[in-house]
């Protein structure tokens, strides 16, 4: 499946991580996610915007995890990239590249 013409979101587990991950656009621009508790400055130029979700993981996981849902839903991203999440679980969808999944699966592993 080719997923260039489609909004992703990678989730971001550099050390240090930018944030809690990046949505790369259909049309190459960058929109770094960051939340309160991880909110590291980032070099100019690179993102064509910053969001700062106003709750932090630590404290607030589960509304953090439905803030940063919600920013995904409004920037129509539709598939996830986050290769850890997606083979501790098992649920690799064998019609997507290894480490991607929808959204919806995106939302549905990150619940507690």
């Amino acid at each position: 499946m080719n997923l260039s013409n489609s909004n992703v979101f990678a989730t971001d587990y550099r050390s240090p991580p930018s944030g809690i991950g990046t949505i790369e656009m259909a049309n190459g621009d960058l929109i770094l996610v960051q939340s309160l508790d991880n909110t590291p400055e980032v070099l100019d130029g690179i993102y064509k915007e910053i969001i700062i979700i106003q709750s932090d993981f630590e404290n607030n996981w589960n509304k953090t995890s439905r803030m940063l849902t919600n920013i995904l839903k409004r920037h129509d991203v539709k598939y996830v990239y986050d290769f850890e999440l997606i083979y501790e679980s098992g649920a690799q969808d064998k019609d997507l590249p290894a480490g991607y999944m929808t959204l919806n699966k995106f939302e549905e592993l990150r619940k507690i």
